[in-house]
């Protein structure tokens, strides 16, 4: 094990060579990842705390916004090679700040009318288009700015970067609380209630802010790094080739088809994590204590993905990656099943020396289904 983490680090030496321009793709990603779920973990306690949406309804409208960012990856894929590694995120990062502006502002300035609802539903809208045309950008953009000998570590710096923003996400409790140390049940409605969340959401398109203007500054040179000039060459009749053509060529490839109907089959083993995702911000505030650290909570999952990923990810190379998908997915699966405990058991005599705070982050380190 230690050999095996041992050369895990050891292969980052070989990234020292890439250009810039890899590293500003990997602080992209850090601050997007960031940006992103912070937002998701407030989101549906934003819609219906400011903008009075349903329970029901707010996650609906998150629902809507995860799988449109799913589909709307494929599809505007090709718009990366059309538009280029510069302008495409230049463009991504503009629009998510407008988005955030608008989901923040929309219900804080109308209230929960139907007026501010549509221009949050509008809002969100705005905001799907501009992270489902950032993700593959990003993770593109890894490879582009990488050659094939040092493609494989390129991709664990991307998967550990993208790791260290969902860590960073331990930031809106700063935002969320008040400024008291150990703050009361109703100061922290009353900060809510004056627009604590938009607070938050304002924080985020300052960081979609960010995004634009790392790339702005550090994303100059776009062609594939090591290539020959026959391969810039191809790539060059490649970019200038039409929108339809170019999603034609990628329906029509069979390593796409193998990939998109293996993401078809892992959708079901997806679904609980999602939908527990969606789930637990409001479960924390609501059974736990409505003054609970929510960012730190959220942060145990990732801090436990970067651990593993260190530890683990140089020991799977030894294994078929296909059993390690269906193992996986039955670890992450049954762990939704210890999150169903009921945190009214911490008064039985097995689990009464646990606060409910302290047992309810044990039974987060459940999450374990993000290992795949």
């Amino acid at each position: 094990m230690l050999k095996a983490v041992k050369n895990y680090f050891g292969e980052f030496g070989k990234l020292m060579r890439l250009p810039l321009e890899f590293w500003a793709t990997q602080g992209l990603n850090m601050l997007f990842m960031l940006m992103y779920f912070a937002f998701a973990t407030i989101s549906t306690l934003h819609s219906s705390q400011d903008a009075g949406f349903s329970d029901e309804a707010a996650g609906i409208l998150f629902g809507v916004f995860v799988f449109g960012n799913a589909a709307l990856m494929i599809v505007l894929g090709p718009v990366v090679d059309k538009l280029g590694y510069r302008k495409t995120p230049l463009i991504a990062a503009g629009i998510i700040t407008v988005g955030m502006l608008g989901v923040g502002v929309a219900p804080y300035s109308l209230g929960p009318t139907p007026i501010g609802q549509t221009l949050l539903v509008i809002s969100y809208i705005i905001v799907t288009f501009g992270v489902g045309l950032m993700t593959p950008v990003v993770m593109a953009g890894t490879k582009r700015f990488s050659d094939k000998e040092t493609q494989g570590a390129a991709y664990n710096v991307w998967y550990l970067s993208m790791n260290v923003g969902a860590i960073l996400v331990v930031t809106i409790d700063l935002f969320r609380r008040p400024l008291a140390n150990k703050p009361t049940v109703d100061q922290v409605l009353a900060y809510q209630d004056a627009g604590g969340n938009v607070t938050l959401l304002l924080f985020f398109a300052a960081l979609a802010a960010l995004c634009w203007l790392i790339v702005f500054l550090f994303i100059r040179r776009v062609e594939q790094f090591g290539a020959s000039e026959d391969e810039k060459k191809v790539k060059g009749e490649e970019e200038k080739k039409g929108f339809v053509q170019l999603m034609r060529e990628v329906i029509r490839d069979k390593d796409f088809k193998r990939v998109f109907w293996l993401l078809m089959i892992t959708i079901p083993a997806h679904m609980p994590f999602v939908f527990v995702f969606v789930l637990f911000p409001k479960v924390w505030l609501r059974v736990i204590s409505p003054d609970l650290e929510l960012g730190f909570i959220e942060s145990i999952n990732p801090m436990i993905i970067v651990a593993g990923l260190i530890l683990f990810a140089p020991v799977v190379k030894r294994f078929n990656i296909y059993w390690i998908l269906v193992v996986g997915m039955f670890i992450g699966g049954g762990s939704i099943l210890l999150l169903a405990i009921p945190p009214q058991w911490t008064a039985n005599d097995t689990v009464r020396f646990l606060e409910p705070k302290t047992l309810t982050s044990l039974l987060n380190l459940a999450r374990i289904s993000s290992f795949n």
